[in-house]
């Protein structure tokens, strides 16, 4: 759905047969849907593994890319996995920001969101009213300047404002992640915003995706054995029945 007035984003996300909230104008507004929950048993690397430390020390270049990771959070039994992944994109600077839109059914999950709220690259944004994900839309959109959002606790009244002074609207990536990620591919992930930011006329730029149907279809299409076991990948789905 998009705004009475608004320019229709660049980038839009399908979760399913449910279409998704618009997010963004020109700020490209992506979808990063790498994992299901459902999926958890596959590929998952420990934080040991990992190695973070928690530690970062970003000096961007002129030509970079602001990257800017936006969740509909935030369900701790599925998120405590993809904490790792994002603290790790944040940890080698392959994300610039992590916001956590607040949309917790119970005080237990709000309570633990609360406490990301100090967590070094991380900003958790608070909605009126948890069913309106329209919130995330006017917060980045360009009419959003008389827009009031909580952020980390204190009301503001204005629209999303990078913390680097050179990101702007051409070189500033906004992925829209789910909060249900069991795994990321750390080391290719900046290959993904590097496609991202070369192909601007992509209408839509998604991830790879485990557990969707849309996705298995073009996977079968490039994998042989996977489309005689599974025959039914021959047509594309219908996402309406």
């Amino acid at each position: 759905q998009v705004g009475v007035g608004e320019t229709p984003p660049r980038h839009m996300h399908i979760h399913g047969s449910a279409a998704a909230q618009a997010m963004a104008t020109r700020v490209a507004w992506v979808v990063v849907l790498l994992l299901s929950w459902l999926g958890a048993a596959m590929q998952l690397q420990p934080e040991a593994q990992l190695g973070f430390s928690g530690a970062r020390a970003c000096e961007k270049a002129p030509e970079s890319t602001y990257v800017v990771v936006s969740v509909f959070a935030g369900r701790r039994n599925r998120m405590d996995i993809e904490l790792v992944y994002l603290d790790r994109l944040l940890e080698t600077c392959a994300v610039d920001e992590v916001h956590l839109w607040n949309h917790t059914f119970n005080k237990e999950d709000d309570a633990w969101l609360s406490t990301l709220r100090n967590r070094p690259g991380y900003t958790v944004l608070d909605v009126e009213n948890f069913d309106d994900y329209q919130e995330a839309y006017k917060y980045y959109s360009r009419t959003g300047t008389n827009h009031t959002v909580r952020v980390n606790g204190v009301i503001v009244l204005g629209r999303f404002a990078p913390a680097w002074a050179g990101a702007d609207e051409d070189n500033t990536i906004i992925l829209k992640v789910d909060d249900d990620i069991a795994y990321i591919d750390v080391a290719r992930f900046p290959c993904f915003i590097d496609y991202i930011r070369r192909t601007p006329e992509m209408f839509i730029v998604h991830a790879n995706v485990v557990n969707n149907g849309v996705a298995a279809y073009y996977q079968a299409q490039q994998d042989p054995d996977m489309l005689r076991e599974f025959p039914a990948l021959s047509e594309y789905p219908d996402m309406l029945r």
